[in-house]
């Protein structure tokens, strides 16, 4: 009788830990990227990695995009611009909150470089930067 009872507790365990698990975790979220150059479409899921580290990995990148941007580069923006939207694309499909971008974007750029950097991005890309700065100046 006792084994019996064991076992119908461990079954009601079991039982008991699948309920409602579904609901809790949210499927994986992913972001197109879209083809650029010669670099086909891809997509991007999530990482569940930290918001803040991904935050200021998307203002680097923008900062080392902007500093290439310029006419006297090293060599094009390109390459910082492909690692900055892949780096952006996996900090929304993490749905960080916009406005930790916004914070490492002001820490990182000045004025006029935040405003180069919507202005040059596509604008996708802008949109989602531009709503990050609004938040953090609110």
């Amino acid at each position: 009788m006792r084994r019996r009872a064991s076992v119908v507790g461990a079954l009601a365990v079991v039982a008991l830990a699948g309920c409602g698990s579904s609901s809790r975790h949210a499927a994986p979220a992913a972001v197109t990227v879209p083809a650029y150059g010669v670099y086909s479409q891809t997509k991007v899921t999530a990482a569940t990695r930290d918001c803040r580290s991904a935050a200021g990995a998307v203002a680097r990148d923008a900062g080392m995009f902007l500093a290439h941007l310029r006419p006297h580069g090293a060599y094009p923006a390109d390459l910082y611009y492909m690692i900055m939207r892949e780096h952006l694309a996996g900090f929304e499909a993490d749905r960080c909150d916009v406005k930790l971008l916004g914070t490492a974007l002001v820490k990182a750029l000045t004025p006029k470089q935040r405003h180069t950097l919507v202005a040059t991005l596509p604008a996708t890309m802008a949109a989602t930067v531009g709503h990050g700065l609004h938040r953090a100046a609110s």
